[in-house]
């Protein structure tokens, strides 16, 4: 090596540090406008964030609704099968009570026939009294007219007996006869 200064040239210096300058500008603006995507980037990012955070929330808010919906649906469900249960305990009530109206209007049609039957025995009955009634009266005038015919029949033995007894007795003894009864 020698022991000599060198020359330096500062033409070369000069563009070197021109070259530099414009690099380091270059690298400046190229950094500032890497800087301004990144952060337009980071924002884009905070903004997608924040959109997967409402996202997030709606999805929340939706498995949410959906829950209430389906325990809606299932209170639904259980209030229309405990109508359904209810319509059905309803159903044979009312079969009950159409049994029961038929069995009534069974009984009923049975009481009016009883009912008939009692007015046809009674009018029966009556018929029979006032038969009977009848047949009394016609045994009593029979009645009537055996005694006044055996009253007849006695009268007529007795006159009978009498006329008898007369023509058994000579003429002086019914001359006897009559003159005592007078």
């Amino acid at each position: 090596m020698s022991d000599k200064p060198e020359t330096v040239d500062l033409a070369y210096i000069g563009r070197l540090v021109a070259a530099f300058e414009a690099t380091t500008t270059s690298l400046s603006e190229r950094a500032a406008s890497a800087e301004k995507r990144a952060d337009q980037a980071e924002t884009r990012a905070d903004q997608a964030e924040t959109r997967a955070d409402r996202a997030e929330q709606a999805l929340a808010g939706e498995r949410r609704r959906a829950d209430r919906a389906e325990a809606a649906r299932d209170a639904e469900r259980a209030g229309a099968d405990a109508l359904r249960d209810r319509l059905h305990g309803m159903q044979e009530q009312l079969a009950d009570a159409h049994a029961a109206l038929q069995a009534a209007a069974t009984a009923e049609a049975r009481t009016e026939r009883a009912e008939r039957d009692k007015e046809q025995v009674e009018q029966g009955r009556e018929t029979a009294e006032a038969r009977a009634d009848e047949l009394r009266t016609r045994l009593d005038d029979m009645q009537v007219q055996l005694t006044t015919q055996q009253e007849v029949v006695d009268a007529a033995a007795a006159v009978r007996q009498a006329d008898d007894t007369r023509r058994a007795l000579g003429r002086w003894a019914r001359l006897r006869v009559a003159w005592r009864s007078e």
